[in-house]
Order: structure tokens, then sequence, then C-alpha cells
């Protein structure tokens, strides 16, 4: 089941002009709105041209097992589902105005990674570099939701 609501901390812990504009500044304040993981689900969050984090924060909490599983789109034809992920991220982001956009993996545990959280981020990376295809890329980062909070996800960690 989707969470519509985060793991909200207090409000006047959470700085809604404050701009994300580093790697611990993101970290900081998103574990300031999500406290920890309860399910295996992904959210997408924008960012402003300030850096700002904004609305839409959209859950999605049935994807499939596999980041390579087939669909038959009607605007993509037959992609993988993490291709599909990263072109209606992009759409949803030009939608709402937003600059940029990330994916957050949410999951029960330690805060490294496992093997399905790599599997996912790196098909996630793959797809997003297809599609900018030497242009700029909306994804500010990708990050994982876990028992203690949220961490980034490093590019390092991708390869």
């Amino acid at each position: 089941m989707t969470r519509l609501e985060p793991n909200l901390m207090p409000a006047s812990d959470i700085d809604p002009a404050r701009p994300l504009d580093t790697d611990d500044a993101l970290a900081d304040q998103l574990t300031r709105v999500f406290s920890h993981a309860e399910l295996r689900q992904v959210w997408l969050l924008f960012l402003d041209h300030g850096h700002r984090l904004t609305d839409p924060i959209m859950p999605m909490d049935d994807h499939p097992l596999a980041p390579d599983h087939l669909l038959d789109t009607d605007d993509l034809g037959p992609v993988t589902f993490v291709r599909a992920m990263a072109e209606r991220a992009r759409m949803a982001c030009d939608l709402v105005g937003a600059h940029e956009f990330m994916f957050m993996w949410e999951r029960r545990g330690s805060g490294g990674l496992d093997s399905e959280d790599l599997r996912w981020a790196r098909g996630l990376d793959g797809a997003v570099r297809e599609m900018a295809a030497g242009g700029r890329s909306p994804l500010r980062a990708q990050l994982l939701l876990h028992d203690d909070g949220v961490r980034v996800i490093d590019a390092g960690e991708l390869r």
C-alpha cells in the first residue's frame, strides 16, 4: 500500500527555502521530511530552479521486482520499466515546472546498498543517460530511504 504522507518530522525542522545544492544538504533535508523507511516503494521528488524541494512528492509502491521488466507503452513502444520511469519523470518534471527530479528508493534495512538496490539504481542511471543522449540530464540524484534516514547514492557506487 502506498503511504500518501511521508513520515513527517516537525514542520519547524524543515526549511522549504533551503537550497539543496549539495549532497549533504539534500540528505539532511530529506531525512527531516522522511524519518525512516516503512515500505518497499520509490518516491519521485522535484527541485525547482533554486534547488529547493517542490511539490508534488509522488510515491509508487507497485514497481516490479526487476528493473529490466519489459513494458509495451503506446508512446515509447516496448521499453524497460526503468526507461519508462525515466521518461515519465522527465515528462512530470516539465509538467510541474520543476528544474530537476530525484528518485528515492525506500526499503527497510541498513543504509548500505544491497544487490537489488544497485540493480535498480544502475538501471535507472543507464536509462537516464540514454534518454539525455549528450544533453543535460534532469536527474539530480538517486537516494535511499532506509531505517535510519536518507542517504545519497554516490555516482561512484553506480559503476
